[in-house]
């Protein structure tokens, strides 16, 4: 064989192997959504739980574009439209978490929509997880509302808490206050409160 066909040869491996060290999971582990739960004396130490699929970024922006540029160029705001379809029974508690948010914040605006939203919420049986969260990039993902664990805490602190997850990026803290919205259920079922502190509140509206 030539000492031309062995370099041939040799280049074809090398290219495979840059192949496959693009396709590896530690090259592509930063594009993997995020997620995060309620949590609370019984999914404190349950694994993180996803839920259903995060929102397909692409389309819902793609179908709500001319909306959004619209609505920013009326109030200066990033518009982020959620869909409550498959939690009828939380409505006007998603509502209500939308106006604590938008209330908060100085540049983003959470809108209600019946088509494609950036934002989708379930409803349901949940498990040891609990309410959860999970987004691929802030301002776009799904978010479970479990039963049990409404019942057992605020239920608007609950909606709020999982929404800051999606739209802020915000981790959960549980050994925070119960003053923190991202400490969740760790200060017990006694705190009910749904607004996000001032620090949440600027590194929300710092993501957009």
């Amino acid at each position: 064989m030539s000492k031309r066909s062995h370099t041939r040869i040799a280049l074809t491996a090398t290219s495979l192997l840059a192949v496959s060290a693009l396709m590896s999971p530690a090259a592509t582990a930063s594009s993997a959504p995020s997620g995060a739960h309620f949590g609370g004396t019984a999914a404190a130490s349950q694994p993180k739980a996803w839920g259903p699929d995060a929102v397909n970024t692409a389309s819902s922006r793609e179908g709500t574009a001319p909306a959004k540029a619209s609505y920013f160029a009326s109030y200066g705001k990033v518009v982020l439209y959620y869909n409550d379809a498959n939690a009828p029974s939380y409505r006007s508690l998603i509502a209500s978490a939308a106006s604590i948010w938008n209330s908060s914040l100085t540049r983003v605006q959470l809108v209600r929509t019946t088509g494609s939203g950036d934002i989708r919420y379930y409803e349901g049986n949940f498990g040891d997880a609990g309410s959860t969260a999970r987004w691929s990039s802030p301002g776009h993902g799904t978010i479970n509302i479990d039963y049990a664990q409404t019942n057992t805490y605020s239920p608007l602190r609950v909606v709020a808490h999982e929404t800051g997850h999606v739209i802020g990026s915000l981790p959960d803290h549980y050994s925070g206050p119960c003053s923190e919205l991202m400490s969740g259920g760790g200060p017990g079922p006694g705190c009910t409160s749904p607004y996000p502190n001032a620090s949440e509140r600027q590194r929300t509206d710092a993501n957009y």
